[in-house]
Order: C-alpha cells, then sequence, then structure tokens
C-alpha cells in the first residue's frame, strides 16, 4: 500500500493507520515493510525457478497480430 500513497502522503497515510490500529496495534517501520517484501519476492522467484525446473509450469506466449486470442504454450523440463 505505501507504494502507492506517494511520499507526500506518507504523514497523512501513517495517521491514518494509527488511528485503525489503536489500542495497542504496532505499525511497522518503512525499513521492516521492504525488507518482508524482499523475502517475499525472493520466495517468489525460487518457488517459480523451481517449478520451472521441475517441469510443473509452461512457459506460454500469445500473438496478438494474428486476431486470435490462443496461447502456445511449452513445456519446460
Amino acid at each position: 500500500m505505501v507504494e502507492r500513497v506517494g511520499r507526500d502522503n506518507y504523514p497523512l497515510f501513517n495517521d491514518c493507520v494509527r488511528d485503525i490500529l489503536k489500542d495497542g496495534g504496532v505499525l511497522p517501520s518503512l525499513r521492516e515493510m521492504i525488507s518482508a517484501f524482499i523475502r517475499m519476492w525472493d520466495l517468489y522467484l525460487s518457488a517459480c525457478a523451481a517449478a520451472f525446473r521441475n517441469g510443473i509450469l509452461q512457459a506460454c506466449t500469445s500473438n496478438p497480430h494474428t486476431g486470435k486470442h490462443t496461447f502456445d504454450c511449452l513445456n519446460i523440463f
């Protein structure tokens, strides 16, 4: 959500979140959110790589110039 708010609106966003998280709620710092995002992104990329290596996923492409909405898929082994 923070990336959608914009730097100029961080204080307003933080004030709104603090109002919502009353009674002992904890708002993570920007550094903590970025750190969590990096860990999730690394996990996502690792899962994608493993799926491609094991042939679980297919690599698909579409050709919008043909006028058809079909996909050409290749199994990755």
